[in-house]
């Protein structure tokens, strides 16, 4: 029997995609888990800031107020994000290359303002 050239180069490119898309994927998951990480910080001291702030005694204006309350709404949300991501990219890091993961996105089905 003889081998055509398509023969022996396809199943190469193939294993080639298939590497490529593995690492890919763990860049992905790495880039994930680094941003997530990264971001835990700043949201958190935006939020503590916020909630310092309106434990303030003196006069403050309503205004002022309401967007303080906003930040610290908004500040907690986008931690659960932040703790989302970092969840979904640990998950990712601990199944095998090529497994769906399946997240439920239910959580992000809230009103916005």
């Amino acid at each position: 029997m003889q081998l055509d050239l398509t023969q022996l180069v396809l199943p190469r490119h193939v294993e080639n995609a298939l590497s490529e898309r593995q690492r890919s994927e763990e860049r992905l998951r790495t880039f994930s888990a680094d941003a997530s990480h990264e971001l835990r910080t700043p949201v958190a001291s935006v939020r503590g800031h916020a909630e310092l702030a309106l434990l303030h005694r003196g006069p403050v204006p309503p205004e002022v107020t309401h967007a303080l309350e906003r930040i610290v709404a908004q500040s907690g949300r986008m931690g659960a994000m932040v703790d989302d991501l970092l969840l979904l990219a640990n998950a990712r890091r601990h199944t095998p290359p090529g497994t769906e993961v399946t997240a439920s996105l239910t959580a992000l089905d809230h009103d916005v303002e």
